[in-house]
């Protein structure tokens, strides 16, 4: 899937999943798109099973905006899912968990892009189980 383009919107009003229980899914905001979480949670790889998901936000005004009562998870079950905030782009909220269930993994990394309210720290790791970034 691919949210692409300026003004380009995909609105999600419950809990955001990438990947619930499935593997290899992927999710590309490119070019302005935005990816717009009003409620719930934001997840990438949820539930046993959930294996490889990757989320990519690249380019100048692309967002990946999750809920500000919910949580961004990368890695909520599974293992070797990833968040990538590439060339300008963002991911914003309130708080966001990187290998949240024990036996779950994840990757974050960032790259060349412009700090705002929330987002996810600016390098590349790979964080243990139950590590929250407030």
């Amino acid at each position: 899937m691919t949210v692409s383009g300026n003004g380009t919107l995909w609105k999600s009003t419950g809990t955001f999943y990438m990947g619930d229980a499935s593997s290899t899914n992927r999710l590309t905001v490119s070019s302005g798109g935005t990816v717009n979480v009003t409620t719930g949670d934001a997840v990438i790889g949820f539930a046993a099973g959930s294996n490889g998901n990757s989320v990519t936000v690249t380019g100048a005004g692309s967002t990946l905006a999750s809920s500000p009562t919910g949580t961004l998870y990368v890695g909520d079950g599974g293992s070797s899912n990833t968040l990538s905030i590439l060339n300008g782009g963002a991911v914003t909220g309130k708080n966001a968990r990187i290998g949240a269930l024990s036996g779950s993994s994840a990757t974050r990394s960032r790259s060349m892009a412009p700090v705002r309210r929330g987002p996810i720290p600016a390098r590349s790791a790979s964080a243990p189980p139950a590590t929250t970034i407030p």
